[in-house]
């Protein structure tokens, strides 16, 4: 079963930690895997709880079978950190940053507004980028 921890801010559930142990390694130590959840919109306070507990159900599932393939395929192993490390700047903006740092109500709504349009102009430069091979610009 997976461990469920609820991540707070100002008394408010954000995310839901979620951590398990997928096996053993040669040495007898347990490999663990982790994940956020991010707590869907629509989904009121009395409901959470078990909407968490079935996610995780599902997710420990997932990454049981991932870890089980892996086993005996260490070549998917390197392909799927590969593409592990190609986040695309636009989706990690609206996915990642938005809903984390300035979505969460800690702002005010005109601080928000400026916040996104900002963010349109800077998306739109980086549209299509990967955000590991974004670097900064060098003096001529």
């Amino acid at each position: 079963m997976a461990t469920i921890t609820p991540k707070e801010k100002d008394g408010k559930i954000i995310v839901y930690k979620f951590r398990t142990c997928v096996g053993r390694d040669e040495n007898g130590r347990q490999v663990s895997r982790a994940t956020t959840w991010k707590i869907p919109e629509n989904l009121s306070m009395t409901r959470l709880t078990s909407a968490a507990q079935r996610a995780a159900a599902d997710w420990e599932k997932q990454a049981r079978a991932e870890y089980e393939k892996d086993l005996y395929d260490p070549e998917g192993v390197k392909a799927r950190e590969v593409d592990r490390t190609k986040t695309d700047f636009a989706r990690f903006v609206r996915e990642e940053w938005f809903p984390i740092c300035i979505d969460n109500g800690e702002r005010k709504p005109k601080t928000v507004s400026f916040y996104h349009d900002t963010a349109k102009n800077i998306v739109a430069h980086f549209q299509g980028q990967i955000v590991q091979k974004i670097t900064a610009p060098v003096p001529v």
